[in-house]
């Protein structure tokens, strides 16, 4: 076991990681990270931590849930196949979501644009383009429902 010296405290671990100390023992209580040791009562982590911490943080910006975090943390396959496959599927999705963002986007620019009294009754034709593609997407969206 490591010095105590390099062992860290739950609130070094939190200011590090910039990770909560209550997120932290959630984490340890849905079973992502591991009970730390206990010296004196305190909880004391290795440094390790730090980068399952950051492992879990990429995962959450990403998108994934806690038990799809949980997977790829055990994930023990060869080539870590389990892990890989998870992140193709999120790609898509991610992509998916890209799109519409980017959609989203173009029409608030447009709504910028846009010189009448209202959106409703857009007359200078600056939100043509961005209302057709919307309508495109719509028929689209339910095409495939």
């Amino acid at each position: 076991m490591p010095d105590i010296d390099e062992m860290l405290t739950i609130g070094q671990v939190a200011a590090i990681s910039n990770t909560p100390a209550t997120t932290l023992r959630y984490y340890e209580k849905c079973g992502l990270i591991d009970p730390p040791a206990r010296m004196s009562g305190q909880r004391r982590y290795d440094m390790s931590i730090i980068g399952r911490l950051m492992v879990i943080r990429f995962c959450r910006v990403a998108g994934l849930g806690l038990p799809v975090i949980a997977k790829v943390l055990a994930d023990r396959s060869s080539n870590r196949r389990v892990t890989k496959s998870l992140a193709h599927n999120q790609v898509a999705l991610i992509d998916i979501e890209i799109e519409k963002l980017q959609m989203a986007r173009r029409m608030m620019l447009a709504a910028s644009q846009c010189s009448c009294p209202t959106l409703e009754s857009c007359g200078c034709g600056s939100m043509d383009d961005v209302t057709a593609e919307l309508r495109a997407y719509l028929e689209n969206e339910r095409a495939n429902a």
